[in-house]
């Protein structure tokens, strides 16, 4: 298929590299009417000075023979120089105009460098016009020699023609490099706007092809499927969410309803009525606790609220430790610090604090009894990361990716109680601080690694 065959001319001709392809080629083409005007000055004022220079020449020999032996040793001369072929002319007449010699018919003086006719049997005389120049003698008489200004013409003609080619050729490349140019582009975008256009129509799978030559359309292709790619994983998280919505909540509200309903039909006390109502408001509480988890998890994300500045990391993990460790002790487990001293970072203490209460929950609450819980802080150089480890069941490695979800929970753990945000919640925060997390074996149990932190 042909470029202009797959792309319509009138588009073509609209498109921005077209139109820079017009406008290059007009400076090109200026630059070349300028750069062959120059030389067909430069051509013509050669010809013209080396034309001058041999008529004068000619002049000189002519007027050194007067000189030397008189008129009749010039008339000589002349009658030798046109005596054979060629293309000069001479004229030698005296003071009355009666012609001497020479192969020009005589004619009224001129001084200066003019035209005169050719010879009566010189064909084509408009072509061939004598350019020359004249000079009296001491005698009187007149000298006139010039040269057939045919060459100069020519010359004159084969620049104009030159000139004409040469600007018409690059017009025409210029006209053909802006239609492929043009072409490519527009394909270009066509490609892009045909996948828009299946994105908009919900085929996430489509994307622009990339080629291996790196220009800019490829970058911008790229850039395109990242964003395609972030806008896929945010759709089918979307779908996710909205699944495990209705898995987690309706649960909760299908009870709800059945103990109002069952309260309306055979509670007869005050205090059966109270019953039901705590635990109505019990489930509520559920409810509301994980829209309230949403709600944050979507403003951390979004980065509302966030309070950047130099946080005391290693006070803030003491802290948290002396509040837990109670916490922990009631459910049977041990909770310990390893903590690097006084490290400060750069973060938003009120979400960082956040995240560590969720991790040391998480494990507080997933845990057997007689569990060991660690918090862990370490500096090497610049390099700062922190670890919370237990000796629980741990999360299969098949698990890693999508615990950090939302509404996800390890299998394990899908009976117990929680909503499966407070993972994504501290997903959320890491990334939100260019935290890395990544999850290990304990060996047994599980250790999260939060690394690096940026210092203060």
């Amino acid at each position: 298929m042909s470029v202009m065959s797959s792309v319509r001319p009138a588009r073509l001709f609209r498109t921005e590299s077209f139109r820079l392809t017009i406008l290059l080629a007009g400076l090109f083409v200026g630059a070349v009417l300028l750069l062959t005007t120059a030389m067909f000055l430069v051509t013509e004022s050669a010809l013209n000075t080396d034309f001058i220079t041999s008529v004068r020449g000619n002049i000189g020999a002519v007027d050194e023979a007067y000189r030397n032996e008189g008129l009749p040793e010039a008339i000589e001369i002349v009658l030798q120089l046109t005596a054979g072929p060629g293309n000069d002319y001479y004229l030698l007449q005296d003071a009355s105009g009666a012609r001497l010699a020479g192969n020009l018919p005589a004619m009224t003086p001129v001084f200066a460098l003019s035209t005169v006719p050719p010879p009566p049997d010189v064909p084509d005389p408009r072509s061939h016009m004598v350019l020359g120049e004249g000079k009296t003698l001491p005698d009187g008489s007149y000298l006139f020699v010039g040269a057939d200004s045919h060459q100069l013409l020519e010359a004159r003609r084969h620049i104009l023609i030159a000139l004409i080619v040469i600007t018409t050729l690059t017009i025409a490349v210029a006209l053909a490099g802006g239609t492929l140019l043009s072409a490519g582009a527009l394909r270009r975008t066509d490609a892009i706007i045909e996948v828009c256009r299946a994105i908009a129509a919900e085929d996430w799978n489509r994307r622009i092809a990339v080629s291996s030559a790196g220009t800019e359309s490829d970058l911008l292709a790229a850039t395109i499927n990242k964003m395609l790619d972030k806008l896929t994983a945010l759709m089918e998280n979307v779908r996710q969410v909205s699944t495990e919505i209705a898995h987690d909540l309706r649960m909760p509200l299908t009870h709800m309803r059945q103990r109002l309903e069952r309260a309306q039909m055979e509670a007869r006390t005050p205090a059966e009525y109270a019953q039901v109502m705590e635990r109505a408001l019990a489930d509520s509480d559920n409810l509301l606790s994980i829209f309230s988890a949403l709600l944050s998890l979507a403003q951390i994300e979004a980065g509302i609220g966030s309070k950047a500045g130099p946080v005391d990391l290693t006070g803030l993990l003491e802290q948290l430790a002396e509040t837990y460790r109670p916490v922990a002790e009631d459910h049977g487990h041990t909770l310990s610090t390893d903590l690097a001293p006084g490290v400060t970072i750069a973060g938003d203490r009120t979400l960082l604090m956040q995240m560590f209460t969720n991790l040391i929950e998480n494990a507080i609450r997933h845990c057997p009894r007689g569990a060991k819980i660690d918090v862990r802080l370490a500096k090497q150089g610049e390099h700062i990361a922190a670890e919370v480890a237990d000796t629980g069941p741990g999360i299969p490695q098949a698990e890693h990716d999508r615990i950090f979800q939302r509404f996800s929970r390890a299998e394990a753990n899908r009976p117990a109680t929680g909503h499966g945000l407070g993972l994504a919640l501290v997903a959320a925060i890491a990334k939100r601080h260019g935290i890395g997390i990544t999850l290990g074996d304990n060996a047994p149990g599980l250790v999260v690694r939060l690394s690096p932190f940026r210092p203060a």
